[in-house]
């Protein structure tokens, strides 16, 4: 349990220190984003506030250096640079890059708390990644989607940019059944166990919530959803490293 609550901990301050260097890095194409929760939009961020992203960043790091093992340390060290990347120098005005890093950088959180408490490496272990990175790669489009007229003003070429709303809108529901279909199929084969079976079931609710919102295009409804949901999900990526070792 002691080791649960500092990798907790590790993974709520970087999750705080992305999202508010991102908010500081997207200032002003949130301004011009009513639909966007960044609260730093209404304020002129002071010295203080800028330093507090680094602050999260450099504490969570040192928790980890000081109570986790050399493989999360590495893994979770990895994730923060490419946070700081990805926002700093804005490479999500590459195409896709947007909403591929994103995914691809929850899958290796994933991972690091996964060998914050084993280093045998399963068949379970590399079909939750799968899914974990079919998930956000989902919710990363519904993001892109609530963001589609200030990504077209600043030049961000993202999926709904190119493809347009009706289009990734398929592709958000695809990538559902997708993700119910690796599940559901893992499962038969006897690859992943009941209980991860069970722990993606649980996101089938969320799945039709979304699927039923984009449909009548409540995007304020869609983005109160997807905020609780990522909470969810942390909470479940937490929880399932103890359901796969």
């Amino acid at each position: 349990m002691t080791q649960l609550f500092v990798v907790s901990l590790i993974i709520f301050l970087s999750f705080m220190a992305t999202y508010s260097y991102n908010s500081l890095m997207d200032i002003n194409e949130d301004r011009d984003n009513h639909l966007h929760p960044n609260p730093l939009k209404e304020l002129k961020p002071n010295k203080f506030v800028k330093k507090i992203p680094h602050i999260l960043f450099a504490s969570s790091l040192i928790i980890s250096l000081l109570f986790t093992n050399l493989m999360f340390l590495l893994l979770f060290s990895f994730s923060v640079l490419f946070s700081i990347i990805y926002s700093k120098y804005k490479i999500k005005r590459l195409l896709f890059i947007k909403t591929i890093s994103v995914s691809f950088i929850h899958m290796i959180l994933f991972f690091s708390c996964y060998f914050a408490f084993s280093y045998v490496i399963t068949y379970n272990l590399l079909v939750a990644g799968i899914l974990v990175y079919v998930l956000f790669f989902s919710y990363s489009i519904i993001s892109d989607i609530r963001d589609i007229e200030s990504d077209r003003k600043y030049n961000l070429i993202t999926i709904p940019v190119r493809y347009g709303y009706i289009k990734s809108k398929i592709l958000i529901i695809f990538l559902f059944l997708v993700f119910n279909f690796i599940t559901v199929l893992s499962f038969v084969m006897n690859i992943i166990s009941l209980k991860l079976a069970i722990i993606s079931s649980m996101f089938i609710p969320i799945e039709a919530y979304l699927a039923y919102y984009l449909h009548i295009q409540d995007f304020r409804n869609i983005d109160i959803l997807r905020e609780k949901s990522f909470i969810y999900i942390t909470l479940i990526i937490l929880i399932s490293n103890f359901v796969m070792i």
